[in-house]
């Protein structure tokens, strides 16, 4: 009983008799937070609207009795799954009305019944293997129609249902059950999928399934048989045994590493530089064979919303996701006084790389500084290095290849043309054109002889000065 030290070595601490109520009650539950145990006793046949049924009120101090309700009629309807499937906790008494495929409440300070949700709707959700929860003031139920119940506290009223998925044929029941426990924590809901007789081999596609508490969203889900639907949670980290491969795994926040370099760390003023680095998980699951051999280089931070495929394919051998994203890089520049120049928000690949161009505003000596500042999946880390930028480079004004061309030939000295010769035709022509006009076929013959013999005089005095020209 919570404020009560017990020394558990002293043995029993206290023995009363219990009042007869017609029956022999047992006891079922134990609300600890208000210090009252619940009994449960038949008259009559089972299940029936004739039998009544005695719900009792111990005290956990001494036990004495503290009530006792009589149930009649319909509120007798309450078998083996009012027992099974049931919850004390908080001054609340929920139990499951099978044969109605509901819940009725009671007050657990005095068995007064509190009220009776409306039926569900599919066949299989009455059944059930102790999937309950209540918080945030409200009561919830994971049922074999694969499903998640959220109820008000107050009234009982069904305020939202998760569904879990579509089995197809994987499953008798076309859904994927949520088996034995909802646990509770930071506003979620962790439940696992299973059922109390599965095939060998297991049925393929249970889940642990996490779902907002306050809204019914899902939020992520992992492939795995969570063996008898038990996950311990504890300092933000969840930890259960998958039956698919007989391995334990925990769940939470993984430490990071964040690297960045500059391939030219020294650079003159203008200068563009390329900072680029790498994010990576070091959970302690990264350094279990064969990861490290399959990632020598590191494994790459991914980002949540790829989480689930991405764990998956490390480490349940599933597909690797062809699309999924890394993790974003705040990249910052420090110059020598403190000034502190962000450069942008980057987001590294799916090999967790990440790359920016910069170009330096000033000489200084900077420290570039990338930082991950953490998600719900990785702690937060980050890196500096160094970058030198000198003053501009002065500018040199190398003439091109046609200038230098047109300067060498300006200066090179003037030549004087060759006389072109006259050809030997234009000669003759000329010589012709003046004789008169009658049978001179003879002295036509002569003067050609003596064209022949001027032109090659010519031509021999053309090629006399060529030569001289050159010589000088």
């Amino acid at each position: 009983m919570p404020g009560v030290n017990y020394n558990y070595t002293d043995g029993i601490q206290w023995n009363v008799t219990v009042p007869n109520v017609g029956a022999n009650p047992s006891l079922q539950r134990v609300d600890k937070s208000d210090g009252i145990l619940w009994g449960r006793a038949t008259i009559g046949v089972a299940q029936s609207v004739d039998s009544v049924v005695v719900d009792i009120g111990y005290s956990m101090a001494d036990g004495h009795q503290v009530w006792a309700q009589n149930r009649t009629g319909e509120d007798a309807l309450q078998g083996y799954e009012a027992i099974q499937n049931s919850i004390m906790r908080n001054g609340y008494l929920i139990v499951q009305k099978e044969e109605t495929k509901q819940f009725v409440a009671y007050n657990a300070l005095t068995g007064v019944k509190l009220w009776t949700t409306d039926p569900m709707d599919n066949d299989w959700s009455m059944y059930m293997q102790g999937a309950l929860n209540l918080a945030y003031g409200k009561f919830y139920a994971g049922t074999y129609d694969g499903k998640i119940h959220a109820y008000d506290l107050q009234t009982g009223k069904q305020l939202w249902e998760y569904y879990g998925g579509n089995s197809g044929i994987e499953t008798p029941y076309g859904s994927y059950p949520f088996y034995w426990f909802l646990d509770i924590a930071d506003g979620k809901i962790f439940a696992t999928n299973g059922e109390h007789s599965p095939n060998s081999p297991m049925y393929r596609g249970e889940k642990l399934q996490v779902v907002d508490a306050n809204t019914g969203q899902g939020l992520w889900n992992i492939s795995g048989w969570w063996q008898n639907g038990e996950v311990l949670i504890a300092d933000g980290y969840l930890v259960g045994l998958n039956a698919y491969d007989m391995k334990i795994y925990s769940f939470g926040k993984g430490p990071s590493a964040t690297s960045v370099s500059i391939q030219n760390d020294v650079v003159p003023q203008g200068s563009s530089v390329m900072i680029k680095g790498m994010v990576t998980d070091l959970s302690a699951g990264t350094k279990q064979s064969p990861l490290p051999e399959r990632f020598p280089n590191g494994i790459p931070a991914i980002s949540d919303k790829d989480m689930s495929s991405w764990m998956e394919y490390l480490y349940d051998q599933k597909p690797k996701p062809t699309n999924a994203t890394g993790v974003t890089v705040f990249l910052q520049a420090v110059k020598s006084d403190g000034t502190v120049i962000d450069i942008w928000h980057v987001t590294t690949d799916i090999m967790g790389r990440f790359e920016y161009t910069w170009t330096p505003p000033t000489s200084d000596t900077y420290k570039i500084l990338a930082t991950f500042e953490g998600s719900e999946s990785y702690w937060s880390s980050s890196q500096e290095c160094a970058l030198s930028v000198g003053p501009a480079a002065t500018t040199i004004n190398v003439p091109s290849a046609n200038d230098v061309a047109s300067q060498v030939v300006s200066q090179l000295p003037v030549v004087t043309p060759v006389p072109t010769a006259p050809s030997a035709s234009d000669v003759a022509n000329q010589v012709v054109a003046q004789l008169p006009a009658e049978d001179n076929t003879l002295l036509y013959a002569a003067i050609a002889i003596i064209i022949i013999a001027v032109l090659i005089g010519i031509v021999n005095l053309a090629v006399l000065m060529m030569r001289k020209k050159q010589a000088a």
